[in-house]
């Protein structure tokens, strides 16, 4: 694979959108014994394909996705995510990639108690600094395409 960097991107002959090489994740703190979450791990996504993870419970399947997602930082190794190495990036620049790259669905849902089930939806483009009337228009249209009803729009999450 033939590498290039530009304006600090990693570009490659091929389209990969997710690369991570020789990751290692280990969790420990001074009362337990090391657990080595990631040991070494290869792995590239090309865009726009369909990649699962699977696994048994504490395969470190979500360790991956974190670390791929900037919520964590590898013990060693390296990440790369649309050309961009993660392992360089402060908190704040982790924070900003994550907001204008990245999106998640937890499996809590971590929705926001206090707002609607649209706000909620809404909330990552009020951050991005999308207007208030796009995102509602944005945000109802692609529930209505879920089909949830508009009378659920306006609940909170309870």
């Amino acid at each position: 694979m033939s590498d290039r960097v530009t304006d600090g991107r990693v570009e490659d002959s091929v389209s990969v959108l997710v690369r991570v090489e020789q990751l290692v994740k280990i969790y420990q703190d001074k009362n337990t014994v090391p657990v080595r979450a990631l040991d070494g791990v290869d792995m590239t996504i090309d865009t726009g394909e369909f990649t699962a993870i699977a696994g048994p419970s504490g395969s470190g399947k979500t360790t991956l996705l974190n670390l791929i997602g900037g919520l964590d930082k590898p013990t060693s190794g390296r990440v790369f995510v649309d050309g961009i190495e993660l392992g360089g990036m402060s908190r704040n620049e982790l924070a900003e990639f994550r907001l204008h790259h990245l999106g998640f669905v937890f499996q809590a849902f971590n929705l926001i108690p206090v707002l609607s089930a649209g706000e909620n939806a809404e909330f990552s483009m009020l951050l991005q600094g999308v207007p208030a009337e796009e995102r509602r228009s944005r945000v109802r249209d692609e529930l209505a395409d879920l089909g949830i009803d508009r009378d659920l729009v306006d609940r909170r999450p309870n």
